[in-house]
């Protein structure tokens, strides 16, 4: 059987990454062997393992409104968060139990540390956590929450050490895949951010490259930091006083505490005195900014993760492929968006398919949805 004449792969093509989740879990009803675990290798910029703010009863019943509230779908798109929020509730209700977070070898913000981890993803209740055997019993104010204690979580107060309904996962943060670990039954996924990632939230690439540098973001991906939160509390403290009275000598030399080197304070302080010359606004939420990556990129760079991406594939075959544009919101930058998606579609037409048709055609092994722009609502045919 030729690679082009075996059971076709199912590829998804979104422009808001969440937009996966209910073509994922379509694929999952129709998987009649996925009633063990499954793994999901995940190409991103970013983990995307936020907990999401609905009901955990959302997870189990996601096309459901319940209680007064709206489907797990819904409610991903209604907050701006909800495109990192869509792989947990997999752990949580469709035994998805092992995922690699294969990350940029080189970024400016790593937003969970490299490594193997294993932690508890379940419900919590702020009301009644009395045990319960089934989702059915779940509090209706319960909430998604996990047991691992670093700042991508503690940031939002989503740890928790005593969970309902509780599912280990097997996390590995990563630069590169490792094939043997993978389960027999994987999904692939892929964010273009990949290859180009921008922060939305950063008008000024070198003022965040200098608070890239700081003490309270360096802190972020290291998970032995337990002081994260009071440190970047105290940084926008200090920064809402140079904001009120930039002019303050005073304010700008407390900078000092929060930067090793101090040739980063020197250099910060020249940019906010530009800014005021300039009569342009600070920003003033440095969360967005702090513990978000941008990396900006060239040709160069974007050739050799292409090159990477394309290196590292893994030889057996998944049962999906998930690709998000993410460009809308600003992540993957529009001028470089249709040129990445056709350098990744040719990699993964060539490894896993290798016809000469057009990708989605009668003979490719490739069946082809594109949920976005004009095919925005697509859907696969049972």
């Amino acid at each position: 059987m030729t690679k082009s004449t075996s059971p076709k792969i199912p590829i998804i093509i979104v422009e808001s990454h969440h937009h996966v989740l209910e073509h994922i879990h379509f694929l999952l009803r129709r998987q009649k062997p996925l009633l063990n675990s499954w793994s999901l290798l995940h190409w991103d910029a970013h983990p995307d393992l936020a907990c999401p703010r609905c009901p955990a009863k959302h997870c189990f019943r996601p096309h459901d409104t319940l209680h007064d509230h709206e489907t797990l779908y819904d409610a991903l798109d209604a907050t701006p968060s909800g495109i990192a929020e869509w792989i947990l509730p997999l752990v949580l209700a469709a035994r998805l139990q092992h995922i690699q977070w294969i990350r940029p070898l080189q970024t400016s913000m790593q937003q969970l540390p490299d490594g193997d981890f294993t932690l508890q993803v379940g419900a919590w209740s702020p009301t009644d956590n009395t045990h319960v055997e089934s989702f059915l019993d779940l509090p209706h104010d319960a909430l998604l929450k996990v047991s691992w204690s670093v700042p991508y979580y503690q940031d939002d107060d989503d740890v928790r050490l005593e969970l309902l309904l509780p599912q280990e996962l097997q996390l590995l943060v990563s630069p590169v895949p490792y094939q043997e670990r993978l389960q027999p039954i994987y999904g692939l996924d892929v964010c273009l951010d990949y290859f180009y990632c921008h922060n939305p939230f950063v008008e000024d690439k070198q003022l965040a490259r200098l608070l890239h540098r700081s003490i309270p973001c360096r802190n972020y991906g290291n998970p032995t930091s337990s002081d994260h939160i009071q440190w970047m509390q105290r940084f926008q403290s200090c920064w809402n006083d140079i904001i009120a009275r930039p002019e303050s000598q005073e304010h700008m030399m407390k900078m000092a505490a929060f930067f090793e080197e101090k040739e980063d304070v020197v250099e910060l302080v020249t940019v906010i005195q530009q800014h005021c010359i300039d009569g342009k606004a600070l920003p003033n939420d440095l969360a967005n900014i702090l513990t978000m990556p941008h990396d900006g990129c060239n040709s160069n760079c974007m050739t050799e993760r292409l090159h990477h991406f394309s290196k590292y594939l893994p030889v057996a075959c998944p049962f999906f492929i998930s690709v998000a544009r993410s460009s809308l919101e600003g992540f993957t930058p529009a001028s470089v968006t249709e040129d990445l998606q056709e350098f990744v579609l040719n990699i993964l037409h060539e490894k896993y398919c290798g016809c000469r048709s057009p990708m989605g055609a009668d003979h490719c092994r490739f069946q082809l949805v594109r949920d976005y722009g004009e095919w925005e609502g697509s859907t696969f045919s049972n």
